[in-house]
């Protein structure tokens, strides 16, 4: 048991969330594009992906991370057609530091990767719904995020989005599964 309790506490990332308060969440940019006609009886694919980045400022005593989010949608039995719908949000989650001591660059990308992108999900799940509906099309719910193993940080993760590609019911009212 000690050692489970060692392994949770020596997380860099679990470290950083102990010593932040969360400020305010922002959306920094977005940007949304349909196709003018949509077969919505095709099969569809999903693909949801985003990239987060921590920046300190030790001077203000702050964190910010930046989320850039992103939705592709295309029919999937074909290739090569480009997608009929592309969403793409920025958020910039600002956070207040307690205390720098201690806290590595590691474990802000860590925090970046698991809470900055936890604490803005809500606003981007609201943003992809908000905008189908304003694009014409049936409000999209996409799915809770949920951190369901310990994900690992290197130089290539942090550079490369993450993706997950659902495919989605005929029905495009439904929620996508994951």
């Amino acid at each position: 048991m000690a050692k489970k309790k060692e392994s949770i506490v020596s997380d860099p990332g679990l470290v950083v969330s102990g010593r932040v308060e969360i400020i305010d969440v922002v959306l920094l940019a977005c940007e949304a594009k349909r196709h003018p006609v949509i077969n919505l009886d095709k099969k569809n694919e999903i693909s949801l992906s985003h990239i987060a980045q921590a920046q300190v400022n030790k001077r203000n005593k702050s964190l910010h991370v930046i989320i850039e989010n992103s939705l592709v949608a295309s029919h999937e039995e074909q290739e090569t057609e480009d997608p009929y719908l592309v969403i793409k949000a920025t958020f910039l989650a600002s956070y207040r530091v307690n205390s720098f001591d201690g806290l590595t660059e590691e474990g802000y990308q860590r925090f970046a990767s698991l809470n900055g992108v936890f604490n803005t999900w809500p606003f981007w799940r609201e943003f992809v719904h908000s905008t189908t509906a304003r694009l014409g099309l049936p409000g999209l719910t996409i799915p809770v995020y949920r951190i369901v193993k310990r994900p690992e940080i290197s130089e290539a993760s942090r550079k490369v989005a993450k993706t997950k590609k659902v495919k989605k019911a005929k029905s495009s009212k439904k929620q996508i599964p994951v």
